[in-house]
């Protein structure tokens, strides 16, 4: 969904990319295809980037904590991506960190990120994952403003798992009242999924990102997609 998005909204060819919060490098393989001159990672935690180094040794990966600077010089990047980062507990400021982010890019650099949706979907799993917050499309707008940063395409997603996922997250509400429904809901993002299940969900999961890159917006779901525009102008330092 990502690729479908950056096409759509006019990334070109010959790119320099930085992925935020990178990890192991998983994400790198979404700048593929737009011929990247320059691919480069952030990362806080020294065993993640230890291995993205391994698995992308071409890319320039840097140790930094974006609560404090950001390891590059302003309008260094065409595209920045963010796949689930803000969410953290390790983000202690989200408008300020957007802030950094944002002076990454060049004017009319764009930024797609991902992030956890609906604070009532908050269930055992944010707390194992140490997730801090979930977030909303109309506050992802407001917080890419704050930044200086047009909003320029927003959907939720994963939305076939919404109820299920509600459901779960009401459950742990309860969970002093009800421990049993609380503990069969934690089950349920344990346990390994059958691989005809596994396979029907991928098919409606990849129909869904399609659906969204040719324009639909999706009113719930347990993830967010954002596509942000850095508009030109120097952006305010938080």
């Amino acid at each position: 969904m990502a690729v479908g998005l950056l096409r759509k909204y006019g990334l070109g060819s010959d790119i320099r990319a930085v992925d935020i919060a990178c990890g192991c490098g998983g994400n790198f393989q979404v700048f593929d295809l737009f011929k990247p001159k320059l691919v480069a990672g952030i990362e806080l935690s020294p065993i993640a980037l230890g291995y993205a180094r391994r698995k992308a040794p071409e890319a320039l990966l840097v140790r930094a904590d974006l609560n404090a600077d950001a390891p590059f010089s302003d309008e260094s990047f065409d595209v920045a991506t963010v796949f689930n980062a803000f969410y953290h507990e390790w983000v202690k400021d989200d408008r300020a960190m957007l802030r950094r982010i944002g002076r990454l890019l060049r004017p009319g650099g764009l930024l797609v990120l991902t992030e956890p949706a609906f604070e009532a979907l908050r269930r055992e799993m944010d707390r194992a994952a140490m997730g801090r917050r979930r977030y909303t499309l109309p506050g992802i707008r407001e917080l890419a403003e704050s930044a200086g940063l047009e909003f320029v395409f927003g959907s939720y997603f994963s939305s076939f798992v919404f109820p299920l996922a509600l459901g779960m997250g009401i459950a742990d509400r309860v969970r002093s009242r009800r421990p049993a429904a609380a503990l069969a809901a934690e089950q349920l993002d344990l346990n390994a999924l059958g691989e005809r299940t596994n396979e029907s969900l991928y098919r409606l999961a990849a129909w869904e990102a399609d659906a969204i890159v040719r324009g639909l917006r999706v009113p719930f779901g347990v993830t967010l997609v954002a596509v942000l525009r850095r508009s030109g102008g120097g952006l305010r330092s938080p």
